[in-house]
């Protein structure tokens, strides 16, 4: 019997105003996982933080259930401090799994934001040292 191979929906390019380079650090092969439930469902870059910053560190894919408060009605809210703390967290460990190196702009961002990551009790959540000297 000849195994069938699941359709994957090709989802790229994921929409919201990142640059094609973080769109890009988040595409699987056309799809993208969802942070939420880890489906490859996810069709939009959420801004965790707000528009403080498109850093790809202030990004994480959600699928549009899941990035409407209308989709979300069984999940803590999209703006909570517990949600963009898991979100942050999420895309911290993924990022430094893909072996990404932090531009300026995404140091600012990790230093300014540092008291999310500062609350995990992990010794997998390092931030970049931001030397005084540069």
């Amino acid at each position: 019997m000849k195994k069938s191979i699941p359709k994957v929906r090709k989802t790229y390019p994921l929409k919201n105003k990142f640059s094609q380079e973080t769109r890009d650090l988040f595409d699987e092969g056309g799809w993208a996982r969802d942070w939420e439930d880890g489906t490859n469902t996810a069709t939009d870059i959420h801004h965790i933080l707000g528009r403080c910053s498109s850093s790809p560190y202030n990004a994480c894919p959600l699928s549009p259930r899941n990035h409407s408060p209308e989709g979300r009605k069984r999940l803590p809210a999209i703006h909570s401090q517990e949600v963009q703390k898991k979100y942050l967290i999420k895309t911290k460990r993924y990022l430094d799994e893909l072996g990404y190196k932090p531009t300026e702009v995404d140091l600012e961002f990790l230093e300014t934001n540092k008291m999310y990551y500062d609350q995990v009790k992990s010794k997998n959540i390092r931030l970049p040292i931001i030397s005084q000297d540069e």
